[in-house]
């Protein structure tokens, strides 16, 4: 199984979820964080094992 980060800039910092996604939870993840104020940049990247 592979398994999904979220990144995202949050008022200018790199910031990256604490939890692994699988795919779809992970792009829902992303389209909840786009519209907040203040974040931008979100992205979903694969996570590696250890990460």
């Amino acid at each position: 199984m592979r398994n999904f980060r979220v990144l995202w800039l949050e008022d200018g910092r790199e910031v990256r979820s604490g939890v692994a996604y699988d795919e779809p939870s992970a792009e829902s993840r992303r389209v909840e964080l786009e519209p907040q104020v203040g974040v931008s940049g979100v992205r979903v990247v694969e996570a590696k094992p250890g990460e």
